[in-house]
């Protein structure tokens, strides 16, 4: 394989490489929720049918999914790096 950095071929031992988190989905994540949230909260201030006990859950309901998913994605990685390759 070619190293990005120094660009040059060498042979790696697949213990030599690791999972990590991606900084694109947990910022695209906390931007996909602050988004979902405002049209939520736009959508029931416009037509005001809702308590606001339904209000607080439905909030509620983006942060829950992107903290499973996050919580996934930790799960995956640690299993990922945790494996390894016997020389």
């Amino acid at each position: 394989m070619t190293c990005k950095n120094c660009h040059k071929k060498q042979a790696y031992h697949p213990n030599d490489f690791k999972a990590e988190s991606s900084l694109t989905n947990s910022v695209g994540g906390i931007i996909l929720l602050g988004l979902s949230s405002l049209l939520v909260g736009y959508l029931l201030y416009r037509f005001n049918q809702m308590g606001y006990l339904v209000i607080g859950g439905i909030f509620l309901l983006p942060g829950l999914v992107y903290s499973i998913y996050k919580t996934d994605e930790i799960k995956k990685i640690k299993a990922f790096n945790r494996f390894k390759v016997k020389p």
